[in-house]
């Protein structure tokens, strides 16, 4: 019996992590576009102006069930692994100084400063016994050296490709092999 075809999906996609009840609210304006985990240090005060540091730790992951989705009797023997993504340093702000929504006339203005492409990728070959994962391709996440693009000046997030409105979700970006 053949598998149904995955379902493709339209990109880019926007990533926020930003969802209530399991709902996605990302993209809806204000800093909704930008990582729900993002952290704004304090800033450094400069000769001329300030300095700062903002970070957002986001590591890529995804759980393997053991069991099929579609054949709950059929186990999960071996995993092939590959993601590439870019990740995208993003500004937004407003005048009222409201993180969220405000209906502002700039309520959706985003701009890009860095650009990065990443790859994570491995195989393992699973003991279903044992539940063990066994490496059979080294496990590697790694951030493009080579391409690392800095916006100077900051430019419009839209013109560098870049979602910051819906769709929002990778959840769904699974395909199953049943062989």
């Amino acid at each position: 019996m053949g598998e149904p075809a995955p379902a493709l999906l339209t990109f880019p996609l926007l990533d926020s992590g930003r969802n209530v009840g399991g709902v996605s609210i990302a993209g809806k304006g204000g800093d909704s576009a930008t990582m729900s985990n993002s952290t704004l240090n304090a800033p450094t005060n400069l000769a001329v102006g300030q300095e700062y540091v903002v970070q957002c730790i986001d590591s890529p992951g995804r759980p393997f069930p053991l069991a099929h989705p579609l054949h709950p009797s059929e186990a999960l023997v071996s995993v092939s692994y590959l993601q590439k993504f870019v990740a995208n340093f993003c500004f937004w702000t407003n005048v009222t100084n409201v993180s969220g929504a405000t209906g502002d006339p700039a309520d959706r203005v985003y701009s890009v400063i860095r650009i990065r492409p990443w790859t994570v990728e491995g195989a393992w070959d699973i003991d279903t016994v044992a539940l063990t994962f066994n490496a059979t391709t080294t496990h590697d996440i790694s951030a493009s050296w080579w391409y690392r693009k800095t916006v100077k000046p900051i430019d419009r997030a839209q013109d560098y490709d870049i979602e910051v409105r819906p769709p929002s979700g990778i959840g769904s970006a699974l395909a199953w092999d049943g062989r």
